[in-house]
């Protein structure tokens, strides 16, 4: 068995005559002059050209990646190459490196299979020999070219070793450059596909600034019909001359410079006037040896955006020239309590001129600790709980350090994800308006107090002229209100029950003294005549303005449910509520205590009297409410 390993100079014939020198030359040519394109055709015509020349069963070229581990065929002569693997194990990679690492041919002969190396290789199943030569880049082989023969002995006229040698770098520089073509196709490709597809504006320009290859955005943009209209053309064709002027001057300090443009905003003017506004980045373009060229660049139309912005803007303006002429204060918190944003107002009341004065800062800068303490803790309830804080009264020290009252709503603000992010504050100086209303507390008071001693002034006149009545109308009054009280009235209802029962015989006035302090009986004429007190009370109470119906009250104190009272026979709801407990009240007090008339009938024979005409008489409601006085809680008059 013949061993691989260094072909012997006995087997080998060193032929290297004119036919196989001229077919080198021409292959050379064939493949220098040949378009890219065109390489893999040249490829197989050299092959099968080579294999007859040399009268080889086939001729096959190998990359080799010892690194990787790989090996591929790149071209073969044999129909088999396109049927079997195109890579190879890792122990034949290894195998062949190991052979081919020192950069000499390695002959073999029969029997081709117990071929430790080539055998991997084998394509020709009927070859019975076989040649490795390798391509050397720098002290590694490259690749290698496998020849496989018929013969078993070297053919004296057979070309040498030199031959297979030139053919096989040949053959290796022709498909490096179908390779490159493959490349150079593969990214033309790419960047025609992004040219047609990206929205944006996208060109490529020479030293000169001139369009040299643009897409179809732009083409769309300057309504041109095809890339042949813009090669050639520069932005003084296709914008005004302001613009153009601009983009010129910002294209030759690149190309100077080297240095590109970023996402610079541009005012761009159309021909026909429109204005529109791009975003445009360009760099420099370079040759192989780093020389400035050219640009390219993209430009991406933000006209929307612009408008939208200047809208923003617009509204932001308006909204704050708004805020700094509300005259109540109005800021904006973060989540620390520290502001943000603060109107006018609310500036001068912290002694401010500037936003930045104040931005980023507490009230704890601005108010004694106190203060700031109360405002930082309701706050954080807020921020908290998400529940906003209204109409909250406190006092605030002004930057005159003077205390002022402030009315003031909280609430929390959300971010876009609807997280609490702050709280917005509004307040009003409420300082004159509490003093107001201080004042007419005062005065109010005052008036009341004025209104009493009226009220109780005429009491008293009423009384003085009838003394054996002395002091009903004040137990009448303190009975009613405490009834009153029993129903759960309001307050203010309660306090006008009061007055008008401390009243509510002021029509007596009119009647002769002589009539109501007699003992015993008395006429129709006489009864007709001490009925006619109610009239004559709404008429003496009428012209007083009360605010409140106290005239009607003493109108309608002697009215009754079943529509037997005087002086209207009013029933039922007609008969307002002060004066239905004010007739309760003058019944119990009647009976209860002497009369001009009778002496007194007791407090139990009253109390049976108002309960067993509740409903017919009496307003039911009052009627309990009385009843619960006296035997639960016990009244008494004073």
């Amino acid at each position: 068995m013949k061993m691989p390993g260094r072909p012997e100079k006995k087997n080998i014939t060193n032929i290297f005559n004119r036919r196989f020198i001229n077919f080198l030359l021409r292959s050379s040519v064939a493949i220098l002059e040949s378009d890219a394109s065109r390489t893999e055709k040249i490829i197989k015509k050299l092959l099968l050209q080579a294999g007859a020349l040399c009268k080889t069963g086939s001729l096959s070229l190998f990359s080799l990646q010892e690194g990787s581990g790989k090996i591929s065929i790149l071209a073969s002569s044999s129909a088999r190459a396109g049927r079997i693997k195109q890579e190879y194990s890792t122990s034949s990679v290894s195998a062949a490196c190991r052979y081919l690492r020192n950069g000499l041919p390695a002959l073999f002969f029969p029997p081709l299979k117990n071929n430790q190396v080539l055998h991997y290789f084998r394509l020709n199943p009927h070859a019975v020999s076989s040649l490795g030569v390798p391509v050397m880049q720098g002290k590694k082989p490259a690749a290698f070219l496998l020849a496989e023969f018929y013969i078993k002995s070297w053919d004296t006229q057979a070309p040498g070793i030199s031959f297979y040698s030139s053919l096989a770098k040949i053959l290796f520089a022709a498909c490096k450059k179908k390779k490159e073509h493959q490349n150079l196709e593969r990214e033309r490709f790419l960047v025609d596909t992004i040219m047609k597809h990206q929205l944006d504006r996208v060109y490529i320009k020479d030293s000169r600034a001139r369009f040299i290859k643009v897409n179809k955005a732009l083409l769309d943009y300057h309504h041109l019909k095809s890339p042949e209209e813009s090669t050639g053309k520069t932005d003084y064709d296709l914008f005004t001359r302001e613009h153009a002027d601009q983009a010129w001057q910002e294209d030759k300090k690149i190309i100077k410079t080297g240095k590109p443009c970023i996402n610079l905003v541009e005012k761009e003017t159309l021909p026909g006037g429109e204005t529109r506004w791009s975003s445009t980045t360009k760099v420099p373009l370079r040759s192989k040896s780093g020389k400035i060229i050219g640009l390219f660049g993209m430009s991406r139309d933000i006209t929307e955006l612009v408008h939208t912005r200047e809208i923003i803007e617009t509204e932001r303006n308006l909204l704050r020239t708004m805020i700094d002429n509300i005259p109540d204060c109005i800021y904006v918190k973060d989540r620390e309590s520290r502001y943000l944003l603060n109107n006018r107002a609310h500036l001068e009341l912290l002694g401010c001129s500037r936003q930045k004065e104040v931005c980023g800062k507490n009230d704890f800068a601005f108010f004694p600790h106190a203060y700031a303490g109360e405002f930082f803790s309701g706050e954080q309830k807020i921020l908290k709980s998400g529940r906003p804080s209204l109409n909250h009264v406190s006092l605030v020290l002004n930057k005159e350090k003077k205390q002022i009252y402030m009315l003031t709503s909280k609430i929390p603000l959300y971010d876009k994800d609807k997280k609490i992010s702050g709280i917005i504050g509004i307040s009003r100086n409420i300082t004159d308006q509490i003093n107001t209303e201080n004042e007419l507390k005062k005065s109010y008071e005052k008036l009341k107090k004025n209104i009493n001693s009226i009220i109780y002034t005429m009491a008293h006149i009423v009384e003085v002229r009838d003394p054996y009545t002395a002091g009903h109308q004040q137990r009448v009054a303190e009975l009613s209100m405490a009834i009153a009280k029993k129903m759960n009235l309001e307050q203010e209802k309660i306090y006008y029950i009061q007055l008008a029962a401390a009243v509510h015989d002021i029509g007596k006035i009119h009647i002769p003294a002589e009539i109501l302090s007699r003992p015993g009986d008395i006429s129709d004429i006489e009864y007709s005549l001490i009925k006619s007190h109610t009239e004559l009370g709404y008429e003496i109470l009428a012209n007083i303005d009360f605010g409140y119906p106290i005239a009607r009250i003493v109108l309608q104190h002697h009215e009754k449910m079943n529509g037997s009272g005087y002086p209207h026979g009013l029933k039922g709801e007609s008969i307002m509520t002060e004066a239905r407990i004010i007739a309760v009240a003058d019944v119990v007090e009647a009976m209860a205590n002497h009369r001009p008339y009778r002496p007194s009938l007791g407090l139990k024979l009253a109390l049976r009297e108002i309960k067993d005409n509740s409903g017919t008489l009496f307003d039911p409601a009052v009627v309990n409410a009385c009843l619960m006085l006296f035997r639960k809680d016990h009244f008494n008059f004073s």
